[in-house]
Order: C-alpha cells, then structure tokens, then sequence
C-alpha cells in the first residue's frame, strides 16, 4: 500500500508545484578543507574504570574541545565524568586523532583518571596516568560542498595506565602492597564539530 502512496503523493505535490529538488553544491577545495578549524564534541554514554584499590562505573557524560589542522588531524583537550550510586571515574587530558576518511578515525593520548568513591572517603580508590586509545565512528560523512564534518559521532576508547596512588578505603585487614594497575573505558554519542 505505502509503496503506492508515496510515490503518487510526491507526483501530486510535484504537479501542485511544491516540491523542489535543491541544486547540487558546489564542491569545496581541498585548500579550504584544509585551514584550520574547530574541533568540538559533546555526548554521554558509558564509562568504567579500575585504578590501584578503586572500581568505578556509570552512565557518563564526555566532551571535548580543540582544532583540526590539514583536515585529517585533530588535538583536542576532552573530559569524561560518569557515576552511578557512589562510584564514580572521571579522566581529563589531551589527545590527538586521525582521520583516516570521513566516517572513522583514530586516537590516542595522556589523561589523569580518578576511580573512587563519590562523596565517601572510606571507600577504595585510585589515581593514574592513563594512555586512551580512541576509535571515532561518523556515520553520515560530510557533503562534497561541506568544508568541515559534523554530526553523530560514535566513540569506544580503551586507555591502559599506571596507578602512581590508592587506597583499599576503610577494609580492615587489607595489607600488601598497592596494586599499580589502572584502565579505563568508554562507549558513547556524541555530537561533534570537526
């Protein structure tokens, strides 16, 4: 039935006159494409982190801020918080990604992650220096005549590290030494400018 009705519709609102198809635009030059240009994303998801003592986990909200130079490189200053109860990890640092079309790129970087206890000091926790390791998904690739991308921008980041401090939080009998290992991951949607 539909795969009548939408096509006789669209021929009676062509003969009405008010369907217009919009002029192809002109492509961009690759010399415009390649000038320097905002970089910009904001979105939630998912984050989960372990560090040292610490284990946190919840639903996140992540952005991020910087430049992209010769239309394939990009360095950014980003932000994830996520929480659920009262766990928390957050991480900030910077990072940079590659391009390798329009629709994926990859990243990589340095941040400060913090897994522990949100608004309870008795509860494990630990710091690390973190190294993310990014892949960026757009599934809508810019037009011809579109000098920069924007859109949806999917992301999974997995960052690996070093807890250089911790605590077991208030466990009594917890004794050895503090475990150094720290990692950190992230699912989420974004929208983003770049």
């Amino acid at each position: 039935m539909t795969a009548i009705a939408v096509p006789l519709l669209l021929s009676l609102l062509a003969a009405e006159g008010e369907v217009t198809v919009a002029a192809p635009s002109e492509p961009v030059s690759i010399e415009r494409r390649e000038e320097p240009r905002l970089r910009a994303a904001i979105g939630g998801g998912g984050a989960a982190g372990v560090a040292s003592w610490g284990f946190g986990f919840g639903p996140a909200l992540t952005g991020e801020l910087g430049v992209v130079l010769r239309d394939h490189l990009g360095f950014t200053a980003r932000a994830t918080f996520g929480t659920v109860f009262l766990v928390m990890v957050a991480s900030a640092g910077i990072g940079f990604d590659y391009a390798l079309s329009d629709v994926v790129s990859l990243g990589a970087g340095a941040a400060l992650a913090l897994v522990s206890g949100l608004f309870a000091t008795d509860q494990a926790s630990g710091t690390a220096i973190t190294v993310p390791l990014r892949l960026n998904v757009a599934p809508f690739p810019r037009g011809s005549g579109e000098v920069g991308r924007r859109g949806l921008l999917l992301t999974a980041e997995v960052a690996p590290g070093y807890a250089f401090a911790g605590s077991p939080g208030f466990r009594p009998g917890v004794t050895g030494p503090t475990p150094r290992f720290a990692i950190t991951g992230m699912l989420s949607v974004s929208y983003a400018v770049w």
